[in-house]
């Protein structure tokens, strides 16, 4: 049983810093894209959102 809750122990603070930054993000703005670097559609979808 203390092995489950190492694994999900481990998988709650899995990157848990980009999560952090999120959520301080969508507090402070209305549309917020998130998106992995190797991903054109966030890029994609912010300049759509800024009318470029």
């Amino acid at each position: 049983m203390s092995g489950l809750f190492f694994i999900r122990s481990k998988i709650a603070g899995h990157l848990q810093a980009i999560v952090q930054e999120v959520i301080d993000v969508v507090e402070d703005f209305d549309v917020v894209v998130v998106g992995m670097g190797m991903n054109p559609f966030p890029k994609k979808a912010c300049k759509a959102a800024v009318g470029r």
